[in-house]
């Protein structure tokens, strides 16, 4: 009985051991599985403050790269009007394709007719009307050789010209050559009343009216009283109409002046060749001034106004005629009024209109600056209407006073004026015959060659020599002669 005891207390025993052992081993497994919860939920918290630190420095980032880009926009579009301009430079008979800006030159040999240069904005130029004036601004700048302020003020004048001729084909085909009325599209001509991004991307030409400057590296230019006559009355109703207005005439007034000074720097130096463009460009700008003075800036209108003003003039003088004849002539029944005709003036020549304080006009070939004398020109006294003698005059350089003309001298028709060391070459007609003439600045007749010349000629002035060149009888023995300056003395 007493070993049954034992046996049952040491069963006992062992039970409690192996229960006892047991829940040691359950709680450090707990207490295991208890610790990695506890790391788990901390290594959560750790990766929860990552991501939210992440976060932030995302939206931190983005919002730093919206306002370098807001800065970088001016570049980037500056950089644009620069690369066009290149483009185009490269090659101006092909269209060039710049960030989805095409730019495209059209050049007019159509007399009184404008070129262009034409920006079409793609559907792959996402562009403010912002970007799009300082891109056109940056491209005038470096194309045509302005200023910025100057080129500025250009780009604010050919926004307001392209939004008021939008869609005006007619217009195009009255104004522009016709390689531009071809190469552009009606429906995209000129920019939309809207102009947001959505309604100019794919939908816009702009054009950049162009005409001939030999002045510019290029010889073109832009056309800058085309987009002043066309805008004049919409800036008049714009908030800082009067301000632009300003700027305009300012920029106009410069331009004239610069433009007339270096003409005649080049006058001085250019050969026969140059002289005709210079005086040509002379004669634009003389015109532009008068325009700009009786408060005119289309061309087509001032040829109309002088048109008008002529034939007042010559029916003022026909009426005046017409009076004093018929109070003469007592014993005649008819008086005939009509006066004389005359030869032709050839218009396409003789472009130049010089009116003055005591005179009624020139109608000038050519003229040019003549330091401390004045404007010298060659052409017709459109106050006398009925006297068509071609002649040289000298004008003041202020207000186109005439101060002298020739006379006793008959010219050659077509003969040119020639200026050299304070002497005018020009061809005398002399009963049947031909001869090089020399004048003064006092327009004193002076000296005439020793031997003839064909009266349609070319005269240069090289060194001491007078060269002469027949324009007709080319590869005849007498198509050049050379005669001396210093008494016209016939060399060979």
């Amino acid at each position: 009985m007493a070993q049954l005891l034992k046996q049952i207390i040491k069963g006992i025993s062992l039970s409690l051991i192996l229960i006892l052992s047991t829940g040691s081993v359950y709680a450090q497994k707990s207490k295991k599985k208890s610790t990695k919860t506890t790391k788990t939920t901390k290594t959560t918290k750790t990766t929860t403050t990552t991501t939210s630190s992440k976060t932030a420095t995302t939206v931190e980032k983005k919002s730093l790269e919206t306002k370098v880009t807001a800065e970088e926009q001016k570049k980037q579009d500056l950089a644009l009007g620069k690369k066009l301009s290149s483009a185009i430079r490269t090659d101006i008979l092909k269209a060039h394709n710049v960030s989805g800006l095409i730019i495209k030159r059209y050049t007019s040999n159509e007399e009184g007719k404008l070129g262009s240069d034409v920006l079409e904005i793609t559907s792959d130029a996402k562009l403010d009307l912002a970007s799009i004036q300082t891109i056109l601004s940056s491209y005038i700048a470096d194309n045509f050789e302005y200023a910025t302020e100057e080129a500025d003020t250009l780009t604010h004048l050919i926004l307001l010209y392209n939004s008021k001729n939008r869609n005006n084909q007619d217009y195009l085909i009255k104004n522009y050559s016709t390689n531009v009325v071809l190469g552009v599209k009606k429906e995209k001509i000129g920019l939309p009343s809207v102009t947001t991004v959505e309604s100019i991307s794919g939908q816009s030409q702009i054009l950049l009216p162009i005409e001939k400057n030999i002045l510019k590296k290029y010889a073109l230019d832009i056309a800058s009283f085309e987009l002043v006559d066309q805008t004049k009355s919409d800036l008049v109703l714009q908030k800082d109409g009067d301000e632009q207005k300003k700027k305009i005439d300012s920029f106009l007034n410069k331009k004239n002046t610069t433009e007339n000074d270096e003409l005649n720097n080049r006058m001085m130096t250019a050969n026969p060749t140059e002289i005709k463009g210079i005086s040509d460009k002379l004669a634009l700008n003389k015109r532009r001034e008068e325009m700009r003075k009786v408060n005119i800036t289309s061309e087509k209108e001032y040829i109309a106004f002088l048109d008008s003003k002529n034939k007042k003039e010559t029916t003022t003088s026909t009426k005046s005629i017409t009076s004093t004849t018929t109070s003469t002539a007592t014993t005649s029944t008819t008086v005939n009024t009509a006066l004389p005709a005359g030869p032709e003036v050839p218009k396409d020549k003789f472009t130049t209109f010089i009116a003055g304080t005591n005179h009624a006009g020139i109608n000038a070939r050519e003229f040019l600056f003549v330091p401390g004398s004045g404007i010298l020109a060659i052409g017709y006294d459109a106050g006398l209407p009925t006297k068509k003698d071609l002649r040289i005059f000298m004008t003041s350089t202020g207000d186109y006073e005439l101060k002298r003309s020739s006379e006793g001298i008959k010219l050659a028709p077509e003969s040119p004026m020639i200026y050299a060391d304070g002497k005018v070459y020009v061809i005398e007609l002399l009963k049947n015959d031909a001869y090089i003439a020399q004048f003064n600045t006092e327009l004193e007749f002076e000296l005439r060659s020793e031997a003839t010349i064909n009266q349609k000629s070319l005269i240069q002035v090289i060194g001491d020599e007078v060269i002469v060149t027949a324009i007709e009888k080319k590869g005849t023995r007498d198509d050049v002669k050379v005669f001396k300056v210093k008494d016209l003395s016939f060399v060979k």
